[in-house]
């Protein structure tokens, strides 16, 4: 009778040779880097997903045109213009890629702009304990569920 293991995880592979190499990555579009480090602990650290960061859409569009990640992480309020904007120009070029809004401000009508230009999903960014209104990640049949419930 033989016994079957379960494959090391990337993080116990990682903690026994010190070093790991992503196979996967994703793109994290902010002029700031001010939630980066707790996306790269999470993706890199837990799920071995390396995380690219571009502040600028130029830098963003060269890194997806060299190499397509898995997902795009991309705050609302960009330097040159907005998230709105690089995702509408995302869909119009016929990109399926996936794209996650992000937004300090949380507010719903952000949330249905973002899926109305075709955005896969949006989450607010600000912490629960300095400012009010919702935290949690947003679909669009959550918004509509939230919106038949008030």
């Amino acid at each position: 009778m033989s016994t079957v293991l379960d494959p090391p995880s990337a993080y116990e592979t990682r903690r026994e040779t010190g070093r790991h190499k992503a196979q996967s990555r994703v793109l994290y579009l902010d002029p700031s880097d001010r939630c980066l480090a707790r996306v790269q602990d999470v993706l890199d650290h837990d799920f071995a997903i390396e995380v690219v960061h571009a502040e600028t859409v130029g830098e963003a569009d060269a890194f997806i045109a060299r190499e397509e990640p898995i997902l795009v992480l991309c705050e609302i309020h960009l330097a040159e213009g907005s998230g709105f904007d690089f995702v509408q120009d995302l869909r119009s070029r016929g990109s399926n890629l996936a794209v996650v809004m992000l937004a300090e401000d949380g507010c719903e009508e952000s949330a249905l702009q973002a899926f109305a230009v075709g955005a896969s999903g949006y989450l607010p960014t600000r912490s629960a304990e300095t400012k009010p209104g919702p935290t949690h990640p947003s679909t669009p049949a959550s918004l509509k569920k939230q919106r038949t419930m008030s």
